[in-house]
């Protein structure tokens, strides 16, 4: 069995509507499948066995979704799998040439995730950043996002945007 039928194997148990189309990615906590819907395509993310619930971080992205550079969060099969947008583009880490722009727009989407009560996580790297077909950021990874309830304070978003000037120092060298 080929790769392929196995990824397919693995999705008709979750979803036997889903169509496999690739493999977009292995991560920490699991891996992300791009997937056909009918007539959408999508990512499907999977939880490795034995790791913990992919639910809090679903919750997380739906919430979020109506920023601009948060994929929608589109449907939560179980705590192992769940359906999100699908974006076009690079992983930041593989991209050389980023818009005047970017790391700005960047910013300014983390300033927005601490407005709604939500602590960037460390985990927001190169890896969990992606530069979209149109050349701007999306962040792609809400895992271990801890929810405050309230807008997070100015010294905790100063602490986002040292880590976004940190990826960007990296990026420029």
């Amino acid at each position: 069995m080929d790769n392929g039928n196995c990824f397919q194997a693995l999705i008709d148990i979750i979803d036997p509507t889903l169509e496999y189309k690739g493999l977009l990615g292995r991560g920490a906590h699991g891996i992300v499948i791009k997937v056909r819907k009918e007539k959408d395509i999508l990512a499907l993310k999977v939880n490795k066995i034995g790791k913990l619930s992919l639910e809090p971080e679903f919750m997380v992205q739906k919430s979020l979704s109506d920023i601009e550079g948060v994929p929608e969060a589109v449907h939560l099969y179980s705590k192992d799998a769940f359906l999100m947008e699908l974006i076009g583009g690079e992983l930041l880490y593989k991209v050389y040439n980023v818009k005047d722009d970017f790391f700005h727009k960047l910013r300014n989407i983390a300033r927005q995730i601490n407005e709604r009560g939500y602590f960037v996580s460390p985990d927001m790297y190169e890896h969990n950043i992606m530069v979209g077909s149109d050349g701007n950021p999306w962040v792609i990874d809400f895992w271990g996002m801890d929810y405050t309830g309230v807008p997070v304070p100015q010294e905790v978003f100063d602490w986002s945007k040292r880590l976004i000037d940190g990826i960007e120092r990296r990026y420029k060298l």
